[in-house]
């Protein structure tokens, strides 16, 4: 009986050991799994392998989808550095670290890095003076806002796309083409607009502005466009006064001209009372 009763507590112990075990793993694992996207994850499968061409395939398939963060494309450079030396292939691993450095230059190579790899991300950083950026401007003619949005510091063109956003009021969000995008305001609306650059699977590697915090440019409330009869706008009571004051100079000049000759040049002399 006392046997049995202490075959039954190990068993117990163990069922309760294995609970916890399962229930470290499911907190573990899905960890793990934010922190690294499955395409990633593919990659390196392949990496661990000693499989480089194989992994380079991996991470160029990986840079055709569209929900990539870029924590994923610092990663994905990372280890297309990696995978080059050892595929024999030194100028892509410039080019990866170049790109790595142009978004990331304050980035931490893992230890899989070989010191080669290290040393020339060291190299490159060293010569990087700025990080990709955007610059969203907003031209205004008139009643008219031209907003456009331009890629800065992007020596690898790692930016495939520049996505921009505008909206005149509370309308809905309008997308700007690559060359821009002109609105019309009345005066007093505010144009709202933000734009976000695109690299590699999608991610967003620079932003201005956000839908919520978008940048503003408000329109004066007594701003108007030129009224297309050449006068630039201007109140057609100004040209009123210039013809009059024009037309008074003309009168004064005729009087002026008509005026005998005699009674131009003839001094006026003082009147005397003689007794």
């Amino acid at each position: 009986m006392e046997e049995n009763r202490r075959v039954s507590v190990a068993g117990r112990s163990r069922s309760l050991r294995g609970l916890v075990g399962a229930l470290a793993l499911a907190v573990v694992l899905p960890a793990a799994a934010a922190r690294a996207h499955p395409a990633l994850d593919q990659a390196r499968a392949r990496f661990d392998e000693a499989d480089f061409p194989g992994v380079l395939q991996a991470l160029a398939d990986a840079e055709q989808r569209t929900d990539l963060t870029a924590t994923d494309v610092e990663a994905l450079l990372e280890l297309r550095a990696i995978a080059s030396v050892a595929n024999g292939d030194p100028a892509m691993m410039q080019g990866a670290l170049a790109s790595l450095a142009s978004i990331a230059p304050d980035h931490a190579l893992g230890p899989d890095a070989p010191p080669e790899v290290v040393q020339a991300f060291e190299r490159i950083r060293s010569h990087t003076t700025a990080r990709v950026g955007l610059a969203v401007v907003a031209e205004r003619h008139g009643d008219r806002v031209l907003v456009r949005a331009r890629v800065e510091n992007d020596p690898t063109s790692i930016v495939g796309e520049v996505r921009t956003m505008v909206r005149v009021g509370r309308a809905p969000w309008r997308p700007a083409p690559g060359t821009g995008l002109t609105v019309t305001a009345r005066p007093g609306q505010s144009i709202e607009y933000y734009a976000t650059a695109v690299g590699p699977g999608g991610a967003p590697l620079a932003t201005d502005g956000s839908p919520e915090h978008p940048s503003r440019l408000a329109t004066p409330a007594g701003s108007s466009a030129p009224d297309g009869n050449g006068s630039g706008g201007v109140s057609p009571w100004i040209w009123v006064a210039i013809g009059a004051l024009a037309l008074g100079a003309g009168v004064t000049i005729a009087l002026v001209a008509t005026r005998p000759e005699s009674d131009i040049t003839r001094p006026l002399l003082p009147s005397i009372a003689l007794d």
